[in-house]
C-alpha cells in the first residue's frame, strides 16, 4: 500500500473540491486506515470557538475513544492536544488513564499514535490511531500517519485561508454596493432638495440617527422612491 502515499498526499493537501470539515476529516481518517495495520483511526477537530469535537472516526464504533478522550481529559486525543505533540502508546495498561483505559480494553484497542494537526499552539485538529492486540506489523505506522497529519495540516490552512478570503471579498463586495446606493441616493437628494452632496449626505444620516436606521437602508428606499426621506 505504500505506492498509494503520494496519492493521498496529494489528495489531502488539495482542498480544492472540499465542501465541508467532516467530509475532508473522513477522507484523512480513511487513508489512515488504508494505508496502515491499525485497527481505526479518527480526527478531531478544533472549531471557531476552540471547542473540540470528533470530525470523522472510521470504524464508526472507534468514535467513542477520541470522543471519551476529549470529554474526560485523559487518553491520546487529549495528551495530544495538552502537550501539542505526538503521543504514541504502545500499551495503554500501562498509562495512567484508568476510565479510558477500561474503554479502550473493552474494544480490544491496545495502544496508538495521536498526531496533531498544525504547529504547536495553532492546533486546528488531531489525527489518533488505534491497534488492537492482534494488528499486524506495526513498523512505519508512526511515520506514515506522522505524513498523513501533516499534509492534512496543510491542507487545512489552506482551505482556512481560501475561506478567510472568500469571507473578506464578500464583505468587500457588500461595501461596495453600499457604497453605489448611498452614492445615488445622494445625488437624488441633491437635486430634488436643490442642495450640494455633502448637504445632502448629512441628510441621510441624520435621518438614519433619528429613527434607529441603517444608512444603507436609509439610502435604498430613497433610491427607490427617488423621494426624500421622511
Amino acid at each position: 500500500m505504500a505506492r498509494d502515499l503520494p496519492s493521498a498526499l496529494l489528495e489531502l493537501t488539495d482542498t480544492s473540491d472540499v465542501v465541508d470539515l467532516d467530509g475532508y476529516a473522513d477522507r484523512l481518517a480513511h487513508w489512515s486506515v488504508e494505508l496502515t495495520p491499525v485497527t481505526g483511526a479518527a480526527v478531531v477537530l478544533r472549531d471557531e470557538t476552540g471547542a473540540l469535537r470528533v470530525g470523522a472516526a472510521r470504524p464508526g464504533w472507534i468514535r467513542v475513544l477520541p470522543e471519551f478522550s476529549i470529554a474526560g481529559g485523559e487518553g491520546l486525543a487529549a495528551e495530544c492536544f495538552d502537550r501539542a505533540e505526538p503521543v504514541s502508546v504502545s500499551d495503554v495498561s500501562e498509562r495512567k488513564w484508568p476510565r479510558y483505559r477500561e474503554i479502550a480494553e473493552r474494544l480490544g484497542i491496545h495502544g496508538g499514535h495521536a498526531i496533531p494537526l498544525g504547529r504547536s499552539g495553532r492546533l486546528s485538529g488531531a489525527l489518533t490511531v488505534y491497534y488492537g492486540t492482534t494488528d499486524g506489523d506495526r513498523t512505519g505506522v508512526a511515520e506514515v500517519c506522522c505524513a498523513l497529519a501533516h499534509a492534512a495540516a496543510i491542507g487545512l490552512a489552506n482551505l482556512a485561508e481560501y475561506r478567510r478570503l472568500r469571507l473578506l471579498a464578500q464583505q468587500l463586495q457588500t461595501a461596495l454596493e453600499s457604497r453605489i446606493v448611498i452614492e445615488q441616493a445622494k445625488g437624488i437628494l441633491a437635486e430634488r432638495m436643490r442642495t450640494d452632496i455633502d448637504q445632502a449626505f448629512a441628510i441621510l444620516r441624520r435621518f438614519a440617527r433619528e429613527h434607529n436606521l441603517r444608512l444603507h437602508d436609509v439610502a435604498r428606499t430613497t433610491v427607490e422612491t427617488r423621494k426624500a426621506p421622511q
